[in-house]
């Protein structure tokens, strides 16, 4: 399901990290502090998975993530 501009800053950190995910390998990473960053998942040539941080929210749109 796709993150709408509206749900990002009312979403509220509880006891753990949260990554809210905007379908394929876009996600957004809500710290224990409130910090929030964009991560995008890719594979490397070696076949390993590894993420790649976008910037800060709100730095860094929803439109811009994408």
């Amino acid at each position: 399901m796709k993150l709408k501009d509206a749900e990002i800053p009312a979403k509220k950190v509880g006891s753990k990290p949260i990554r809210m995910s905007d379908g394929r390998r876009l996600s957004l990473m809500i710290r224990l502090r409130g910090s929030r960053s964009w991560q995008l998942g890719y594979t490397r040539s070696n076949g390993k998975a590894a993420t790649a941080s976008l910037g800060t929210y709100p730095e860094v749109s929803l439109k811009k993530a994408r």
